[in-house]
């Protein structure tokens, strides 16, 4: 969407801003990576100042999807409003969207249980969807018409483990009802009844489900690094009334790609070393140490040390040769 930061203008008349009852749910403190939150009363309280705002206003014609775009054409509006045909030929238009009401963020069930889950709604319950018009050589656009809008749209997301050392972000719309639409304001001599609303209801949805298909992206999750401590991805979601996402410290995979058992010993950086252990072929040992470590190879004429840091998997491969960070195998 395309949205002004900053306008000269009046100052809007305040209105208090009404928060949802409480549903705070207590998260459990992480003990070995980080957690974020987003309150929906932080969302609550932004869309409210937004609405109140002097820049609450969206042209159609700065939204990515051309369905969205299509609000802002004459050609549309004649068969939404046969009325607009008796413009002259050379008259304008501008079509906006105005956020009259702050959002809503709740379950996407009414019986969610508990917790964290990837599904939840984003309700619009009052948006105002404004038709203004203006003849050739005339600066001001003039009000035609207006429409009330109310939606509610689910979305989901979560943390997907590609393998071992990828986290890729799944996220979507889930399936929603149209908007309902009510007039607002029509022209003088203009009914309701004239107005085609089913037809501009589906344009509607055509233009959000085509501009938040082209917003919502799933990809991959980088590392997060902290003190130069890297966090990697784990949860997101929505527990009931936050947003969450939660982040772990990650640990270090040995994958013994060989055909044969290995016999190695590890040390962290500052310990002593491990007994020997032994890892099958085919098999894998992940390890949850708090730093780095060294890894050497036992049993062996010539044992070379290696390095692995927080994160990586590190695989054995025939005829002694070693990669990270593989994916093969490592989910």
């Amino acid at each position: 969407m395309g949205a002004v930061v900053a306008q000269l203008g009046t100052k809007p008349v305040t209105q208090p801003i009404k928060f949802s009852p409480e549903n705070m749910q207590g998260l459990p403190p992480a003990k070995d990576g980080l957690e974020f939150a987003i309150s929906e009363r932080l969302v609550t309280a932004w869309s409210a100042l937004l609405a109140g705002s002097n820049v609450n206003r969206f042209d159609v014609l700065d939204m990515n999807s051309p369905e969205f775009r299509r609000l802002g054409e004459r050609e549309f509006w004649n068969d939404v409003m046969p009325a607009i045909r008796d413009l002259p030929e050379n008259t304008e238009l501008k079509t906006e969207f105005a956020l009259l009401q702050p959002l809503d963020l709740r379950d996407w069930q009414a019986d969610e249980k508990p917790g964290l889950r990837p599904e939840m709604t984003i309700g619009v319950p009052q948006l105002r969807l404004l038709l203004s018009e203006r003849q050739t050589g005339e600066r001001a656009f003039r009000a035609y018409a207006a429409f009330d809008l109310a939606l509610s749209q689910g979305f989901r997301a979560s943390v997907v483990r590609a393998s071992f050392v990828r986290r890729n972000l799944d996220q979507g719309l889930m399936p929603a009802e149209r908007p309902r639409i009510q007039p607002h304001m029509l022209p003088p001599g203009v009914s309701a009844g004239t107005v085609n609303i089913d037809r501009l209801a589906e344009q509607f949805d055509r233009g959000w489900q085509k501009n938040f298909e082209t917003d919502v992206r799933s990809g991959e999750l980088k590392d997060l690094v902290v003190a130069k401590l890297p966090l990697r991805w784990q949860q997101v979601g929505w527990d009931g009334s936050r947003l969450v996402a939660r982040w772990n410290r990650p640990g270090i995979l040995i994958v013994n790609g060989t055909q044969t058992p290995v016999s190695y010993k590890v040390r962290g950086m500052t310990t002593v070393w491990s007994e020997p252990l032994q890892l099958p072929a085919g098999q894998s040992h992940e390890f949850r140490p708090s730093t780095g470590m060294i890894w050497q190879q036992t049993g062996v004429k010539t044992a070379r040390q290696f390095e692995l840091k927080l994160g990586e998997a590190f695989e054995l491969r025939e005829g002694g040769r070693t990669t990270a960070n593989t994916e093969a195998d490592l989910r």
